[in-house]
């Protein structure tokens, strides 16, 4: 599984990451006018500011480290019981998927910390699966990667578990 691990972040180089923190910063600086005009708080420009940068960090690997026409081979888009442990590797490609997208619902469920959790979760979970349709249609036109509904399936669980972590976060920051 290390092994899967590192040939899944293969291709993504420093030069990647540190234009996604460069073009996130480029982004912050209109968060910081609008703080000093007081039309948003720090903790609001600092969670936009982490949305970008996880999304950039997505966009990373599940696109920009490979090359286009990567993905030549058909693949049967539906989900199966295979693809729920029928193998250690497709198991592997499963959790990684689920793991990807947790610090997503995370940071998204922060930043809407204000609306009520129902309303919160449901923003949460329409920008997860925007979010993971848009990669997936991307990697089919594109061929950077297989256009398959498991991924969307287990990217969307890793939303949900990581708003629950938000919601079991804002929880233990109101007790203090």
């Amino acid at each position: 599984m290390e092994e899967l691990f590192w040939n899944e972040i293969s291709g993504i180089n420093w030069k990647q990451i540190g234009m996604v923190f460069l073009v996130a910063f480029i982004v912050f600086l209109p968060g910081i006018i609008r703080i000093i005009k007081k039309k948003s708080t720090f903790k609001e420009v600092f969670m936009a500011y982490w949305i970008f940068v996880w999304g950039g960090i997505m966009l990373l690997i599940t696109i920009f480290r490979r090359e286009p026409g990567y993905a030549t081979e058909d693949v049967n888009p539906f989900p199966s019981w295979e693809n729920f442990g029928g193998s250690d590797f497709v198991t592997a490609f499963s959790i990684f998927n689920v793991l990807l997208f947790i610090p997503w619902g995370f940071l998204l469920r922060i930043y809407n910390h204000k609306k009520t959790n129902w309303k919160a979760f449901g923003i949460t979970m329409l920008i997860g699966l925007a979010s993971t349709c848009a990669i997936e249609v991307t990697q089919l036109i594109t061929k950077t990667g297989y256009f398959e509904f498991t991924d969307m399936i287990n990217n969307v669980m890793g939303c949900l578990i990581g708003s629950w972590f938000g919601v079991i976060f804002l929880e233990m920051c109101r007790k203090k």
